[in-house]
């Protein structure tokens, strides 16, 4: 079974969103996951999703639509698709991975998403981890999400556990950024404040009511639980969920 790539449609003509919806109705494979008729719309959307494919029109109220290309996750895909020729260079320059021009046949469009998608399931998933440094900076880094042992969620941050390392890193992108942007299913939100990657879980130790451990794959750390969380996790493992 192929997995649903999620989608956000970026245009402010609502008759060319509703040509490319249907158009995207032919592909069982994609899943509209929103719209969007400017850039800041646009912006406030990925802020809290993580879209897999991002159909995106060049003029929009309030900007170009390549100002979106700094917001997105790294996995993210832009396909532009506008009226307009010229902007084929700036956008192959901010790594779209397709350019369309309207009207967007059923052929091109076919074409473009066996291409992309093609592309996408021969890599290995990644996501940029932004960490506190000792002296206080940020910086950026990018990591395998197999990396990613759970994530857990400290007032504004998060402290992001990965394997190989005896103590989390601290990051400013919330819990509700990371559920967005993990892969689903691999990543659970078993609390309000915890997201597991349950594919690295090793074994789970129901040492008493009130205290539960998780070991992981080749990790030496280990999570402990509270209640409610080890019973979430518990259904999740047994398929209840």
């Amino acid at each position: 079974m192929k997995r649903l790539r999620k989608a956000l449609i970026v245009d402010d003509e609502p008759l060319a969103r509703e040509v490319l919806i249907a158009r995207l109705a032919a592909h069982p494979e994609i899943e509209i996951q929103g719209v969007a008729g400017s850039v800041a719309e646009a912006r406030a959307f990925v802020e809290d999703h993580c879209p897999d494919l991002v159909f995106l029109d060049m003029k929009l109220p309030g900007g170009l639509g390549l100002e979106l290309a700094s917001c997105l996750n790294p996995g993210t895909r832009i396909i532009v698709v506008t009226a307009f020729e010229h902007y084929a260079l700036d956008a192959f320059a901010v790594g779209a991975a397709d350019y369309l021009l309207k009207p967007v046949s059923p052929v091109r469009l076919a074409l473009c998403l066996e291409r992309v998608l093609s592309a996408v399931s021969q890599e290995i998933p990644t996501v940029l981890l932004e960490v506190k440094t000792p002296d206080s900076l940020m910086q950026w880094h990018r990591l395998p999400v197999s990396d990613i042992l759970w994530v857990e969620a400290h007032q504004n941050y998060t402290m992001v556990q990965l394997a190989g390392k005896n103590r989390g890193q601290l990051s400013n992108q919330n819990i509700t950024r990371w559920d967005a942007v993990l892969p689903k299913r691999r990543f659970e939100r078993i609390s309000r404040s915890l997201l597991i990657q349950m594919q690295r879980i090793r074994t789970v130790s129901w040492q008493s009511r009130d205290e539960t451990v998780v070991h992981f794959v080749e990790a030496e750390a280990q999570l402990p639980l509270g209640r409610t969380a080890a019973q979430r996790l518990k259904a999740y493992l047994n398929g209840e969920i």
